[in-house]
């Protein structure tokens, strides 16, 4: 029992040391430079973010955005970088004796964080190199959408199928292939429908399609190959890539409407079976 109630009697004292140790830190002069400082850094992050966008919203300069990009990424790790030794100095943190120490920590960090480290290198490639912008509508991987956002760590795409949104670390990006701002609509038609009231019926359908909304021009442009069981008829559309996904939906049933009108029939695989 009267162990206990030493122990209590200990807890309470550094427990009220501990407290008042708070109290002055709070009160200090070190407490105050560490708060400006935070300060300082979250109004530096906000004036490089207006500042970079408006930059991007410039006409005359819009096709740098790539580079500005990567600029404000640099910025801001540069601003935390001044933060935190600023932070460490006012908090009389000896930095010589952390920078002697940074030989085996880098070594430590660098591996734990080396997928970090990869997706900014892939990152600062894609910048430089200008494999694509914000506002490109472009297929990474499996992925098609929209580039809504790039830094040096990650790519965010909107999906140009169901808009959702869609997040690739830079060090998974490989093949990028750019969506055109066309798409081509194949058409299945039987051996047996008369060429030339194919051409005419698929003719009249491409002028339909351009009367679509999104639809910049639409062109029939005759057989493009003879199949096992039907022979392919290519209509291309000229469309932008954000809409090419609902537009196509728009042009295939014009299409299926004007085949059942002219009696023109779309053909399907069947199976004949022969009996001995």
């Amino acid at each position: 029992m009267d162990e206990l109630i030493q122990a209590l009697k200990d807890l309470k004292e550094n427990g009220s040391d501990f407290l008042k140790k708070i109290i002055d830190y709070s009160t200090s002069e070190r407490f105050i430079g560490t708060v400006i400082i935070l300060i300082l850094l979250f109004i530096a992050m906000k004036l490089i973010n207006r500042f970079t966008k408006n930059l991007i919203k410039n006409k005359n300069i819009s096709g740098s955005g790539n580079l500005i990009i990567f600029i404000r990424d640099i910025l801001k790790i540069l601003a935390v970088l001044i933060a935190g030794t600023s932070i460490l100095q006012t908090n009389g943190i000896n930095m010589t004796s952390m920078i002697a120490g940074l030989g085996i920590a880098s070594t430590v960090v660098a591996f734990s964080l080396q997928d970090a480290l990869k997706d900014m290198v892939m990152g600062v490639k894609i910048i430089y190199d200008n494999f694509y912008r914000v506002g490109d509508v472009v297929q990474i991987g499996e992925y098609k959408g929209v580039v809504k956002d790039l830094n040096l760590r990650q790519t965010t795409l909107k999906s140009i199928e169901d808009e959702t949104i869609i997040t690739i670390c830079n060090r998974n990006v490989s093949n990028v292939v750019h969506i055109a701002g066309w798409l081509d609509i194949d058409v299945p038609l039987s051996y047996d429908e008369d060429v030339d009231k194919v051409n005419e019926v698929l003719t009249a359908t491409a002028r339909k399609i351009k009367e679509l909304d999104n639809v910049n021009n639409c062109v029939y442009l005759g057989t493009q190959d003879f199949k096992d069981s039907y022979i392919a008829y290519k209509i291309r559309m000229y469309a932008d890539p954000k809409v090419q996904i609902p537009t196509r939906r728009s042009a295939i049933q014009v299409i299926q409407r004007e085949l059942i009108h002219h009696s023109i029939t779309i053909p399907y695989n069947q199976l004949d079976i022969h009996q001995k």
